[in-house]
């Protein structure tokens, strides 16, 4: 028996098979509504970014280091559930990891837990440092 008609007689009973299969997803189902089912309330967020040239922002807005602390503390005793996230440009014209690590540092002395992001692509998604909420 030639190939080619066993390929053509392997292609017809697949074609025959996907016309006469039953879709599940067509079947009619009711779902159970769960008692904690709900809409979650997201936490509020403040995003503290340093830009390639090293300048710090908090929510966009441009902040001197020192102001950073006070200006979180306001917001985190105003709500406490706030997360704090810290964002950096990837590309910069100078090294930014000793700005990096001293903005860390003092949030960590501060007590305040922060929650770090990386850009999305080939080298990776969002990180968390201190794991999920």
């Amino acid at each position: 028996m030639p190939l080619i008609d066993v390929v053509f007689l392997l292609l017809t009973f697949f074609i025959y098979a996907v016309a006469v299969m039953d879709r599940v997803d067509a079947l009619p189902m009711e779902t159970a509504t769960l008692p904690g089912a709900g809409r979650t309330e997201v936490p509020p967020a403040a995003t503290i970014s340093v830009d390639a040239s090293g300048a710090v922002f908090l929510d966009r807005e441009a902040v001197a280091m020192e102001d950073l602390i006070p200006e979180l503390r306001q917001r985190l005793d105003a709500e406490p559930d706030t997360v704090v996230y810290i964002a950096a440009a990837r590309d910069g014209v100078r090294d930014r990891l000793p700005d990096f690590l001293e903005l860390y540092g003092r949030l960590a002395e501060a007590g305040i837990p922060v929650s770090l992001v990386s850009l999305g692509g080939a080298e990776g998604g969002a990180g968390d440092a201190n794991g999920p909420r």
